[in-house]
């Protein structure tokens, strides 16, 4: 009876193609598209637009995330990279300044611009597209639900600043375990057990971003014009420290070629020399 019921030569290699890699990328990916178009459905539709003197146009909002999402920075931390950007401070700005609707299709729109300027190939940009929607909207119920709590005010009070952080706090969660989840499936070996570390970089840099961008909405909310004032010194200090990442790792690559060069003249011996030197290739390439 088993062997009766044992599939054809013919299923047996269409179930290797579905188990491959890239086929277990799109299936995790269809499935957070799933879940955030559920999400979507059930909890946008009841949100009410943001009580804000004026309405950012999702075009505009979407320009922001683009700009944010494409600039980025590659930070060393504990023998791993991290990528750091500013996207926390559109995406606070725009919950806002934005109706919730065109908030998440503002999201979207900008982070799939930023993905097709990245040449991101299709698998991996259908999950970044999918674990965004998901991470968009359960930020969005997150803010709005904590937000209700307090009494209607005419302007942010402290309760709207705690929904802030608990948003983007919830997104870089959601981004931590996506992104971790897809490795592992990809064949990237088990990469939970370095969720805690990218749950704790990801905290840092939202925490740090919002506050940044809380800090605009006070400005926007009071005196769009003076915004401006915040906003060259945010940009200048992300040149710099990129320029300082660069020339740093620039001088690291330097230091570790020079290393190199010094094992062949300080080993007598051939085998202890290579096993050095594959030693410095390793923490040259990080691996």
């Amino acid at each position: 009876m088993i062997a009766r019921a044992l599939p054809r030569p013919g299923w047996r290699v269409r179930l290797g193609h579905i188990t491959s890699p890239r086929a277990r990328v799109f299936a995790f990916a269809g499935l957070l598209l799933f879940v955030g178009l559920g999400l979507f459905l059930l909890v946008v539709p009841g949100l009410e637009a943001p009580p804000a003197p004026f309405l950012i146009p999702w075009p505009l909002f979407a320009l922001a995330y683009f700009v944010a999402e494409v600039k980025v920075i590659d930070v060393p931390f504990r023998g791993g990279t991290h990528t750091f950007s500013l996207t926390e401070v559109p995406a606070v700005i725009g919950l806002f300044f934005v109706e919730p609707l065109w908030y998440v299709v503002g999201l979207l729109v900008g982070a799939l611009a930023a993905l097709i300027v990245a040449r991101q190939p299709l698998p991996k940009l259908c999950f970044n597209l999918s674990q965004f929607l998901v991470g968009a909207v359960a930020g969005l119920a997150t803010f709005h639900l904590l937000a209700s709590l307090g009494p209607a005010s005419a302007s942010p009070q402290p309760l709207d600043w705690l929904a802030s952080f608990a948003a983007m706090l919830v997104v870089s969660t959601v981004s931590a375990v996506a992104i971790a989840s897809v490795v592992t499936l990809s064949g990237g070996g088990w990469q939970f057990g370095r969720l805690p570390e990218a749950l704790q970089v990801g905290a840092l840099f939202a925490v740090t971003n919002t506050a940044l961008a809380l800090l605009v909405v006070e400005i926007l909310w009071v005196q769009p014009l003076a915004v401006w004032l915040v906003a060259i010194p945010v940009v200048t200090l992300f040149l710099a420290y990129r320029a300082y990442l660069s020339e740093r790792q620039k001088h690291e690559s330097l230091e570790l070629l020079y290393q190199s060069s010094q094992i062949f003249q300080r080993s007598p011996e051939l085998d202890t020399a290579i096993l050095s030197l594959l030693e410095h290739a390793r923490v040259m390439f990080a691996t």
